[in-house]
């Protein structure tokens, strides 16, 4: 679902409890609970928890993997509240 450079994609991420739904550009690609995800990652290093050891909350990080990369218009909504 996502769209050649130099468009915009538009992700929504929601997190309600261990309930995690993610879709791109409208079209979901992931809906799970975190703690049935398995713990699949290669060569990572000891120490690091499985995503159903992590918690539940904390921060919010923004990741890019090493290119120029830009975001525009990050919204964050507490679903607690209302």
């Amino acid at each position: 679902p996502v769209k050649p450079a130099p468009e915009w994609n538009t992700i929504e991420i929601t997190c309600v409890g261990p309930k995690i739904r993610i879709a791109v550009n409208g079209q979901e690609i992931l809906n799970a609970d975190q703690r049935e995800i398995p713990d699949l990652e290669k060569g990572k290093p000891k120490g690091i928890a499985a995503p159903k050891d992590k918690p539940l909350k904390g921060y919010i990080s923004l990741q890019n993997h090493g290119s120029t990369i830009e975001f525009r218009k990050v919204q964050v909504k507490d679903l607690t509240k209302g």
